[in-house]
């Protein structure tokens, strides 16, 4: 793979609004062989891994996310891992999310909160705009069927990725099991038991993102292993219901604050915007009560956890 410049990088914004526009030449994408993918190409379509490049076309452009499907492939192929059991992987990310609807139900599932607002006249009048398209989509089933092809659990991964601000991959065991990865969360993907400290690869989310989007952008992404014991267990408290308070000084003077007399769990833009300032290192102090358990008090004097210096 050819290392790209920072700079012919495009911006986060750029990269969410082109994910699934096909405006990616294949003609440009080489493997890490250094040969071009295309040569692959016949391969992977013989074994059923490539479900969205017509056969025969190879002189075509695919979406950022279909590129990542193919680096996966390419480093699935460079580690020797199986072709069956590769295929299997392509099941459980592609198959099974056409078989599912997962399009439908992702938009059924907006549509829902939002019309929870509106009958609650909570709802504004931009809320009221996308509450009208979603309308208008689940009606479509020419567009429903399309999105069939586009919207998959890999994409999806992504997505979570990008609008948690988290480490998001994808564990990949013999046999063609896997399961994914959210932040410190594992899930498997199917009816399947699995134990994740088994022998396996490790597709990493935010290592495919850094072939498109530009560093100072990535950097919003928390990458496990670089953050203290205690910042973890308030992380992991935000996803629990237990909090009974929990109070975030920002260094630029904002102040997050959450407080509660009884059990209470922080969902929404308050918890996105305290799992920003944790992951970046943008706090003063922060405390944290939970039920069961003696509160966690630390504070962070000057760190930046992206800095490539040690000690600082």
């Amino acid at each position: 793979m050819n290392t790209i410049l920072d700079s012919d990088k495009i911006s986060l914004q750029e990269f969410r609004k082109y994910m699934f526009h096909p405006i990616y030449p294949v003609d440009d994408l080489y493997g890490l062989s250094g040969k071009h993918l295309s040569e692959f190409f016949p391969f992977w379509r013989r074994n059923g891994l490539m479900p969205f490049i017509p056969k025969g076309k190879h002189n075509v452009e695919i979406s950022f996310a279909q590129v990542i499907w193919l680096r996966i492939l390419d480093h699935l192929r460079a580690l020797g891992y199986g072709v069956s059991d590769t295929a299997q992987l392509c099941d459980r990310l592609f198959k099974d999310a056409y078989l599912a609807e997962l399009p439908k139900k992702r938009i059924k599932y907006h549509y829902d909160l939002l019309r929870e607002k509106e009958l609650a006249q909570t709802i504004s009048e931009d809320e009221q705009d996308v509450l009208l398209r979603l309308s208008q989509m689940l009606e479509d089933s020419v567009l429903l069927y399309g999105l069939k092809f586009e919207i998959n659990f890999l994409t999806e991964l992504i997505i979570w990725c990008l609008d948690n601000n988290q480490e998001a991959g994808i564990l990949v065991f013999p046999g063609g099991i896997c399961m994914k990865r959210q932040g410190e969360d594992f899930y498997p993907f199917g009816d399947v038991s699995v134990d994740r400290t088994a022998p396996h690869i490790y597709l990493s989310i935010f290592y495919f993102l850094k072939e498109f989007i530009q560093s100072d952008d990535l950097r919003l992404i928390r990458i496990p292993g670089l953050l203290t014991e205690n910042e973890k267990k308030v992380l992991a408290a935000l996803n629990s219901k237990n909090i009974s308070e929990l109070t975030i000084k920002l260094s630029d003077g904002e102040v997050v604050r959450v407080d509660s007399k009884h059990i209470k769990q922080i969902s929404g833009e308050d918890a996105k915007r305290i799992r920003l300032a944790i992951g970046l290192g943008q706090y003063e102090e922060v405390t944290l009560s939970v039920r069961g358990a003696d509160s966690i008090t630390f504070q962070k004097l000057k760190k930046s956890i992206y800095s490539g210096s040690p000690g600082k």
